[in-house]
C-alpha cells in the first residue's frame, strides 16, 4: 500500500502489499480510517498496468464479445526456477510467511475481477501439494468463481509448470478472446472472422514503470487513489 502518511495515522507504507490481507478481520476499520483522513491508498496490482490487460479491458468495454459467459484464467511456473537462489528459503515456500501459490500468484484472481469491474464469489476450490517441492504450502489450486452478473470465472494457479505460462480465454455471445504469454497476442474471433489480432512485445518491465509513475503522482499529490473497496 502506498500512502501519504499523516502523523496520527501510524502506518508503514511498506507494510502491506498484495493482497491487502488474507482475512476480512480489521479491513473495515482500515477502510474507514483511510476514507476519514483522505489518505491515498493503493494496493499494488501491477498487471492492472499491463498494456495487454489494459487492451483486454478496452475490448470488453467496447462489447466486442457481446454478453460474457465465462473466463478461463491460468498461470503456472516452476518454483525452483522462479525463486532460483533457493526457493526453500523464500516466503513462497512457507505458510507462516504468506506463501503458497494462491496468494503468491493472486494477480490472476485480481485481474479478472478488475476486467469485469465486479466482485467475484467463490463457488468451489481445490488446493493440493502435488510435487516433491520442499514447501509447507500448496503448489496447485483450481478455483471456480462467479461474478455479480453471473460470469463464471475459473482460475488455475501452480508452482509446477515448465515453462512459465499465463493465459486468458473469454467467451461471449458474439465472439471469444484469447491471450497467452508465449505468443503475447490478443486474438478476438467470431464464427466468420478475426476481429482483433494484436501483438505485444512481451516486456514485463513496462507495467512496473507505469505503476511507479502512477505512485509518484500520488505521492506528489497530483492524483488521489483509494482502491481498498476493490
Amino acid at each position: 500500500v502506498f500512502v501519504d502518511i499523516n502523523d496520527d495515522f501510524n502506518i508503514d507504507p511498506d507494510a502491506i502489499e498484495k493482497p491487502i490481507s488474507h482475512t476480512l478481520v480489521g479491513l473495515e476499520e482500515i477502510k474507514n480510517r483511510v476514507e476519514e483522513m483522505g489518505i491515498s491508498c493503493f494496493v499494488a496490482y501491477n498487471w492492472q498496468f499491463s498494456p495487454i490487460i489494459l487492451r483486454v479491458k478496452e475490448i470488453l468495454a467496447e462489447a466486442l464479445l457481446g454478453d460474457l459467459y465465462y473466463m478461463r484464467v491460468s498461470v503456472g511456473q516452476d518454483l525452483r526456477r522462479w525463486r532460483s537462489r533457493d526457493y526453500k528459503l523464500c516466503y513462497s515456500s512457507k505458510k507462516d510467511g504468506g506463501g503458497g501459490v494462491m496468494l503468491d500468484l493472486v494477480h490472476d484472481i485480481n485481474y479478472p475481477a478488475w476486467l469485469l469491474g465486479e466482485s467475484l464469489h467463490a463457488k468451489a476450490c481445490v488446493t493440493r501439494k502435488l510435487s516433491d517441492l520442499e514447501i509447507d504450502t500448496e503448489d496447485f489450486v483450481e478455483s471456480i468463481l462467479e461474478s455479480d452478473s453471473g460470469v463464471l470465472v475459473t482460475v488455475h494457479q501452480d508452482y509446477l509448470r515448465t515453462p512459465y505460462d499465463r493465459s486468458l480465454e473469454i467467451s461471449g455471445s458474439t465472439a471469444s478472446l484469447t491471450w497467452n504469454s508465449e505468443k503475447n497476442t490478443i486474438v478476438v474471433k467470431n464464427n466468420d472472422a478475426v476481429l482483433v489480432n494484436e501483438s505485444f512485445d512481451g516486456r514485463r518491465d513496462t507495467m512496473y514503470e507505469d505503476e511507479v509513475a502512477f505512485f509518484v503522482e500520488s505521492l506528489n499529490g497530483e492524483k488521489y487513489i483509494n482502491n481498498i473497496d476493490e
